[in-house]
C-alpha cells in the first residue's frame, strides 16, 4: 500500500509524503503513509536522543510510535493499547519512559522502558488491571539493557564442559 502511495503521487521516497499529498490518496493510504514518514523521523531523531542518554524523550518517540500504529496503520489491538496506557497511567516522564507495541501487530507484546524502580508497580498495576477486566493472565519478560552482539576472539572463550 505504501509503495502504491508513492507510484499514485510519482514520488521516490516516503519522506516526500506531506498534508498536500492528503487529497491524492485514500484516507487509509494517507495514514498508512502518515505513519510511515513519522516512523523514519523517530528512527531518525530516536538515534541521536539515545546517544545523548535522553531516555525520557527516547520514551516520548516510543509511545508516540505506538499511538501511531494504533491510529494510522491500525494494527494494534485493544488488549494492547490497555496494556500501554496501564503503563503509562501515574508514571509517564518520571519511572516509565515509554511503551510501544513490539511485533508483527494484531497481537504481540509491548515494550516498555522504565527505571528499575518502576518494575515491581507497573507489574503489579497491569497484572491486577488486565486479569480483572479480561480473565487472563499478564506475562512479564523483565530485561536489562546490555552491550548487545559482537565480536569476539575464539581464543578468549572458555569451553565448559560438564566435568567443570
Amino acid at each position: 500500500l505504501i509503495h502504491e502511495c508513492l507510484i499514485n503521487l510519482n514520488y521516490s521516497q516516503y519522506r516526500c509524503v506531506s498534508a498536500a499529498s492528503r487529497d491524492q490518496l485514500s484516507e487509509v493510504a494517507y495514514k498508512r503513509a502518515t505513519h510511515a514518514v513519522s516512523e523514519i523521523d523517530r528512527s531518525i531523531r530516536s538515534r541521536t536522543i539515545l546517544k545523548q542518554g535522553k531516555y525520557r524523550e527516547f520514551g516520548q518517540l516510543m509511545t508516540l510510535s505506538h499511538y501511531s500504529l494504533r491510529d494510522n496503520y491500525e494494527v494494534t489491538v485493544e488488549e494492547l493499547d490497555e496494556i500501554v496506557e496501564l503503563t503509562l497511567r501515574g508514571h509517564e516522564g518520571q519511572t516509565v519512559y515509554g511503551s510501544h507495541l513490539s511485533g508483527g501487530g494484531f497481537g504481540g507484546c509491548i515494550v516498555t522502558l522504565l527505571h528499575r524502580d518502576a518494575v515491581e508497580t507497573v507489574k503489579t498495576t497491569i497484572s491486577e488491571n488486565y486479569r480483572s477486566r479480561h480473565g487472563k493472565k499478564a506475562t512479564f519478560v523483565v530485561c536489562y539493557p546490555s552491550d548487545g552482539a559482537g565480536v569476539i576472539d575464539s581464543n578468549s572463550i572458555l569451553l565448559r564442559t560438564p566435568e567443570n
